[in-house]
């Protein structure tokens, strides 16, 4: 490689780096504000001094610090470090928020609750190992031992998550019988049970060698352990999607015994149930949601070591461990996409070990039957915890075609299977605004495609099929379909009658609202909404605009549409709402800028793939200068200008590109970063208006494109970069080759039909971390030998700078939307392991007002409730059966438009059941349409409440000054005079969270 091109390359690589980093920073102002008021240094210091005391101390005797430095680590030895770091850490929380009583006794109380928490969790996990252990005696001696143990594990997870959901679907999910089912196992392989528990807490693990690469990731997984571990004691669910979904489901599992009525299958929310049902504590449901993380690095580490040294193996945990849409769903929100994720790596983990182990027996026939028959029961537990499953069954089959007609037939199952998935509906089930025309023309081109690298793969290696092999795919189906029949036999008996759509879609309890818009055309004899449009305040904000509440024209109904305006506000705020193949192209930047829904940390992927991804993909050495600079200038412009242009400049008005940029860097500029964030803002907008003759048009071609041609791009790019990188790949290890099938057929759905939702994309990311770490061990991989050793100190830098900022990230408010940064466990919800407080009073302290509402809403089973958004749901008794969910409004903006008085909508309610109604004052504030659709319909139904005669207000959060200076309220032991709750009257004192109306 000429000098010059080498120097090209470094500097290529460093301008990129200028360009994503900072850009990154300045779309995520959290990590500002952290930085600005971070509390824990104390902690930091006091694991670092014991990590680095605990390490000589253990040192061999003969161990040189700088040439042969290693150390001895047990279970127990890390459990206990973990544990003293998180009392010590708990103690420091306690006293910066000034909690009540003793710091030292509450972290104690802490550490003995959380512990028990995680024995039963740990019980759960033995009796698994012990079912799956015995099943994988067969095919064992393929697999490394922790490999062994971890597929026992997710194996027998899945056997006995099936049997308790055909006890649930009977109602008989007994405790005692429960109970039973779980020991019976663990007496039945005693001897292996000891084992696994020997191997994980008593038998040492030998660290040779240390250097930064080994220590830093372990101090890295100690402090997101322990803060992990402290941030997973809560009394119930916080989360949006783990209160009113997943968390939900678990919770009317443990209540009902039997397994709710309808609903797409939820297979981890019943192994969440146990926790309830088994134990009788909701937290341990909720760390089962969190903590099963853990299970999935594990997997993540032994794909890893296929290729791998155990140090960089270490890095690619880490990595996964930090990113902060992962730190969010093991601290916040109770989820199951852990558990879908450990499930569909192990399936990964149990197809590639035995084919990459070394010293490995040969294979038999028969045991591959085995492994491929396993590997397919797992997935199809996959599918029963969420569809997107398939992501993974697709990339299995393209593993599978990989190995018999290679990198061609991997790529033609993967298209081929795209086209079927499309012919089966993918485009409904993933929310894409397609005509049948799109649809068609997708089905053919990714069809052709696939059967056209198929062909070519079947030429070139060999047109003979085993049948063998064609077994091994059959017996993978057939078994991936045996955990999802008893789903559609229970859909089936709720609707009593036989047929796709009934085993496919159960029968919901939720209540139904219908109503004959005939009968409504006279509304004499009800009062139509006053006219006090000057008094109307939006909830989550200051005014509401000038609108007219009553007499809406009746207007014919339209025809079935393909996307609704409740699923546009909902799904498409994260992917965007740009035009054509636009939408698209810029996901790469908006999926790490955060660009669509800013400021978020639960879609935050960081910024590492958009900066090392593209680096690994291209072969820059193989090029000279000229080709390499016309190639990479186009290769910026595209990516990068796209984006900015996107994101920047609206409707293509460039003179908009400095507010947008204002308005990015202000947060830093409000910290002292002022002179930084200025020049970057001079860049970014220069660049821009260089570039505008190549972006502005580039992006209006792509904005007329139709959806077909997006795949269609991506088979076009594939085989490019193949071709670009064919000697790249040809020296890759074999282990990371399949990978790479695993990576790119997830990647390759996720971007076409995931709407650029992250954990929809985990698998991907997890596949993603092993080969930025691959990278360290073997960086020579991207740009040749001459730039060897730049490269691995650029991977180092970038992978350094990623760990400190998310070390500072996650010991702060995980919602970062409050001013106390510090805050990195919740103060309200810790206090039930903290301080002994049972859930009434952990619900007082949150709000004085919510104990009151629900002695409302459960006061009489038999009345319905309307609910629109709130975290409310989990604590309403059988709210599967009685609470309707409109969070986006789709039910009252449908008869909003075609009743003649909007008033008429709350009769409408009274006449079907409904007692009352609850608000969340946040539900515009999701709104990122360009039309503004959802806060239009909120504006309309917030009118309707304040002012039709017909509802009574009976319990909100919001606090408003009275007109009774006698008036007062107590909170948290405070007392607050002249003030009261209630919505409209006085001035603003906080404007609260939601509000609770009973119908006349």
């Amino acid at each position: 490689m000429g000098q010059a091109n080498i120097i090209f390359i470094r500097a290529f690589i460093l301008i990129w780096a200028l360009l994503i980093i900072p850009d990154y920073f300045f779309n995520h102002a959290y990590y500002g504000k952290v930085l600005s008021s971070f509390g824990y240094y104390e902690h930091l210091i006091f694991t670092i001094a014991g990590f680095t005391g605990y390490a000589f101390w253990r040192m061999d005797k003969k161990g040189n610090l700088f040439k042969n430095f290693s150390l001895r680590i047990s279970g127990w030895t890390v459990l206990l470090g973990i544990m003293v770091s998180s009392g010590v850490l708990y103690a420091l929380f306690h006293n910066k928020l000034g909690l009540d009583g003793s710091a030292g006794l509450a972290a104690l109380r802490v550490i003995v609750v959380g512990l028990l928490y995680s024995l039963a969790f740990l019980f759960l996990i033995v009796s698994s190992f012990a079912v799956g252990h015995f099943l994988m005696k067969k095919i064992g001696q393929h697999y490394h031992l922790v490999s062994r143990q971890i597929l026992s594990i997710a194996l027998g997870f899945s056997i006995l998550g099936m049997i308790v959901m055909l006890l649930g679907m009977v109602g008989f999910l007994n405790p005692y019988l429960l109970w039973l089912l779980f020991i019976i196992p663990i007496g039945w392989q005693y001897k292996a049970v000891l084992e696994f528990l020997q191997s994980i807490f008593i038998r040492p693990v030998h660290y040779k060698k240390l250097n930064i690469w080994k220590i830093l990731p372990l101090k890295v997984l100690s402090i997101f352990l322990a803060t992990g571990f402290l941030s997973t004691l809560k009394t119930f669910p916080i989360g949006f999607d783990g209160s009113g979904v997943y968390m939900n489901t678990s919770s009317l599992i443990a209540s009902y015994g039997s397994l709710p009525e309808g609903g797409q299958p939820f297979n981890w929310s019943i192994i969440m149930s146990l926790g309830e049902i088994m134990f009788g504590q909701k937290p341990i449901s909720i760390l089962i949601s969190h903590f099963t993380v853990l299970l999935a690095l594990v997997v993540i580490y032994r794909l890893a070591r296929l290729a791998m040294t155990p140090s960089r193996s270490w890095v690619a945990m880490s990595i996964f461990f930090a990113i902060p849409a992962i730190v969010f769903q093991t601290v916040r929100e109770e989820k199951t996409d852990f558990g879908l994720l450990f499930m569909v790596l192990a399936a990964f983990l149990l197809i590639m070990e035995p084919r990459f182990k070394k010293d490995k027996n040969p294979i038999s026939a028969k045991e591959s039957y085995w492994i491929w028959g396993i590997a397919g029961w797992i997935m199809g537990f996959a599918f029963g915890i969420k569809v997107l499953a398939l992501y993974g069954i697709v990339a299995l089959v393209s593993v599978w075609a990989y190995r018999q007609w290679g990198k061609f037939g991997a790529f033609g199952a993967l298209f081929l299977s795209t086209a079927l998935l499309f012919q089966g509906g993918l485009d409904q089930f993933a929310y894409m605004d397609l005509s049948a025309t799109d649809v068609l023309k997708t089905k053919l081109g990714l069809g052709f495609a696939g059967l056209g690298s198929l062909g070519y793969g079947w030429l070139v290696h060999g047109k003979e099929l085993p049948k063998k092999h064609l077994t091994r795919l059959a017996i993978f189906i057939a078994m991936l379909a045996l955990p999802i029949l008893p789903w559609m036999g229970k859909h089936v008996s709720e609707h009593g009658k036989v047929s796709l759509g009934h085993a496919l879609k159960g029968k919901s309890p939720t209540p139904s609202v219908k109503g004959n818009l005939k009968l409504y055309a006279d509304y004499s004899d009800l009062s139509p909404l006053q006219d006090k449009r000057n008094n109307i305040i939006r909830m989550e904000t200051d005014s509401l605009p000038d609108r007219q509440y009553q007499q809406a024209p009746i207007i014919k109904k339209k025809k079935k549409e393909r996307i609704t305006d409740s699923e546009r506000e909902e799904i498409k705020r994260y992917i965007g709402y740009e035009k054509g193949h636009v939408l698209y192209h810029t996901i790469p930047y908006d999926a790490t800028m955060g660009s669509n829904i800013p400021d978020r940390p639960y879609i935050d992927i960081s910024f590492l793939f958009l900066l090392f991804i593209p680096l690994l993909l291209f072969r820059l050495d193989k090029l000279g200068i000229i080709p390499n600079m016309i190639y990479l200038l186009f290769f910026a412009t595209s990516l990068v200008g796209i984006g900015w242009v996107a994101h920047y400049i609206p409707n293509g008005d460039y003179s908009t590109i400095e507010t947008a940029l204002q308005t990015r860097v202000q947060p830093w500029t409000d910290i002292g970063k002022d002179g930084f964030a200025s020049i970057w803002a001079v860049i970014i907008e220069n660049i821009l208006l260089i570039f505008q003759p190549v972006d502005w048009p580039l992006y209006e071609m792509m904005s007329s494109m139709g959806f077909y041609i997006t795949p269609l791009i991506m088979v076009l790019l594939t085989m490019c970069l193949w071709w670009m990188n064919k000697d790249k790949f040809s020296t890759m290890e074999p282990a990371m080759k399949e990978m790479a099938v695993l990576m790119y057929a997830t990647l390759f759905l996720w971007m076409i039909s995931a709407n650029n939702i992250p954990w929809y994309g985990f698998p991907t990311l997890a596949l993603a971390c092993i080969f930025i770490a691959f990278t360290l061990q073997k960086s020579n991989w991207i740009s040749g030998v001459e730039n060897d050793k730049f490269v691995r100190y650029f991977f180092s830098g970038c992978i350094g700078l990623f760990f400190i900022s998310s070390i500072f990230l996650r010991q702060s408010n995980p919602e970062l939307t409050q001013e106390n940064t510090t805050s990195f466990i919740d103060p309200i919800f810790i206090q039930q392991a903290a301080l002994g407080k049972s859930d009434e009073q952990v619900l007082d302290a949150l709000s004085p007002v919510y104990n009151n509402a629900f002695e409302y809403l459960n006061n009489d089973l038999n009345h319905k409730i309307y609910r629109v958004g709130t975290y409310l749901n989990y604590h309403i008794e059988q709210n599967d059966a009685r609470v309707y969910e409109d969070n986006q409004l789709k039910l009252f903006d449908f008869y909003e438009k075609r009743l003649p008085d909007t008033n008429r909508f709350i009769e409408l309610l009274k006449q079907n059941g409904f007692k009352y109604i609850i608000y969340d004052f946040r539900t515009p504030l999701i709104d990122n349409t360009p039309e503004k659709t959802l806060q239009k319909k909120c504006d309309a139904f917030v009118g309707l409440l304040l002012y039709s005669n017909e509802l009574d207000l009976i319990v909100t959060d919001r606090i408003i000054q009275s007109e009774n200076p006698n008036d007062f309220i107590i909170e948290n032991g405070n007392r607050y005079n002249g003030m009261k709750y209630g919505l409209l009257g006085g001035v603003e004192k906080r404007k609260g969270t939601f509000a609770i109306y009973q119908i006349k």
